[in-house]
């Protein structure tokens, strides 16, 4: 009885791997974008080092077919004293002046209360809710 049940085991994961494979195949891989979802490029902060207090301008290009994009969204992680945490409600930046243009490059000034290393992660959303691609950013917050 239980070379019968071995048997059967493998006889369906003969099946099913191809078909498993296949999905594999045509997956889009994690963190890419899905299919008429904009797609970002070009991440950079400058400069990378600044004081506490001192304005830095995040950038970067954006392509949307459907010319919708309507917020950014910077995820911070922080890296202080050796420890590690991270935030989880999102900077939201509205887009909604760029609607209508297919590309585009966008710049975000913002200033820093407290020394540390941060390491930021952003994705756009389009009017349909698709985001785009998740890019990272580092910068050091040096004490004034």
């Amino acid at each position: 009885m239980r070379w019968h049940c071995v048997k059967k085991a493998w006889c369906l994961g003969l099946f099913l791997a191809p078909a498993l494979w296949g999905c594999a195949l045509f997956a889009p891989p994690a963190g890419s974008p899905s299919l008429g979802a904009p797609k970002i490029f070009a991440f950079m902060i400058e400069p990378v080092t600044v004081k506490v207090g001192e304005e830095a301008v995040f950038s970067f290009q954006y392509e949307d077919r459907e010319a919708d994009v309507v917020e950014a969204r910077l995820f911070q992680t922080e890296i202080k004293e050796f420890s590690y945490s991270q935030s989880f409600e999102p900077i939201v930046v509205d887009l909604r002046e760029y609607f209508g243009q297919a590309i585009g490059r966008v710049q975000i000034p913002y200033r820093w209360d407290a020394e540390g290393i941060r390491l930021y992660e952003l994705y756009v959303v389009d009017k349909k809710g698709n985001q785009s691609n998740r890019l990272r950013v580092r910068v050091t917050v040096r004490p004034s």
